[in-house]
């Protein structure tokens, strides 16, 4: 779970088809380890730059920028040989993330597949290209955000992805879904995660000009509208929402719903400070 999903579609061969894929869907067929996935490589991207400067700062009392995401390579001349190397991780991850990842006939990213029986050492490229499926897998959100709110698009990628995420069927009155496919799986649809919805609604908003911070403020209304809606219903904060469901608490899974809760709270109070003055509260029918 380093990318921070568990059990969903995503990982399975058979079950992360567009077409079929619901019905294909076994738990027991999940192959993780055969994913090399697009969301925590840009978050290595971005931890690999957040260190290098971090490493020079510390070195040269420069004080570093403090943000996250939307990072960029610290420029040439490095004092600090840990800048110095990360800097270097960060260059060869992103030049591997866009050739890897990018698929410019879907206008998005999309996780890579290892070829059946791959057990590590040397990956053959052309082996993983020649055996691509990505056009044929539902889409996911990871397909969009990580890339975008990690600051690894450029302009022209940015209004293709954009597009893309426009017309993938991940986009409901509450938020986008986790994936495009339902299984019955939590980390699937039709739920919604606040981590996801913050970091596409981030990187819409960096990364993808006035049509990304439309669709970012667009967003915004949909789920904090829908977290308060179901506020008001239930009188809790949910750890997911349906995104088909406006107003919603998401379901299954392994174990029953929960309420509290931490990282709902957390994105809501960050959009409301980002977005407060955009957004309306839903009306009660």
């Amino acid at each position: 779970a380093e990318s921070g999903w568990d059990f969903s579609s995503r990982w399975t061969r058979a079950g992360g088809m567009a077409e079929g894929g619901a019905e294909a869907f076994r738990l027991k067929d999940s192959q993780a380890t055969q994913v090399l996935p697009t969301d925590l490589n840009a978050f290595l991207y971005d931890f690999e730059v957040t260190m290098a400067e971090l490493c020079e700062a510390v070195a040269t009392g420069r004080r570093p920028i403090a943000q996250a995401g939307g990072a960029s390579v610290p420029a040439e001349g490095l004092s600090d040989p840990s800048a110095v190397a990360f800097t270097k991780a960060a260059k060869e991850r992103r030049l591997a993330f866009d050739r890897l990842f990018w698929r410019p006939a879907l206008g998005r990213w999309a996780d890579v597949w290892l070829p059946e029986g791959f057990c590590g050492g040397a990956l053959d490229e052309q082996k993983v290209f020649d055996g691509d499926d990505a056009g044929r897998r539902a889409p996911n959100c990871a397909d969009f955000g990580p890339a975008l709110w990690a600051g690894l698009a450029t302009s022209e990628q940015a209004a293709a992805s954009i597009a893309a995420l426009q017309r993938s069927g991940l986009l409901g009155v509450g938020g986008a879904a986790t994936t495009a496919t339902n299984t019955g799986e939590q980390w699937d649809a039709p739920n919604g995660w606040p981590p996801l919805q913050g970091l596409l609604i981030e990187g819409l908003e960096r990364c993808g000009g006035e049509p990304g911070r439309t669709l970012a403020v667009d967003l915004a209304q949909r789920w904090v509208g829908g977290c308060y809606a179901a506020w008001r219903a239930t009188g809790f904060m949910h750890e997911k929402y349906s995104t088909t469901d406006f107003g919603s608490g998401g379901a299954g899974g392994e174990y029953e719903p929960q309420v509290g809760f931490g990282w709902s709270n957390g994105g809501v109070l960050q959009l409301l400070m980002t977005y407060g003055r955009h957004l309306v509260a839903p009306t009660k029918d």
